[in-house]
């Protein structure tokens, strides 16, 4: 879910149903609807946030 939280900062669309239920019920989630919500997107989003890249890096790396 730490995942899925960085990814959510920055706009991603969940496919998962549950997933896109919960974090559209966070205040702080803003979605890119009427953007491209593509991973390509929201992973240039991400890299503009060192410490989020560096975060998810090491997150992916444990999972």
């Amino acid at each position: 879910m730490m995942i899925n939280a960085i990814y959510a900062k920055h706009g991603y669309i969940f496919k998962d149903a549950e997933v896109r239920q919960f974090f559209e019920t966070q205040n702080w989630y803003n979605s890119v609807y009427g953007k491209t919500s593509s991973m390509d997107t929201v992973s240039k989003r991400i890299d503009a946030v060192s410490m989020d890249r560096y975060n998810l890096n090491i997150l992916l790396s444990i999972r």
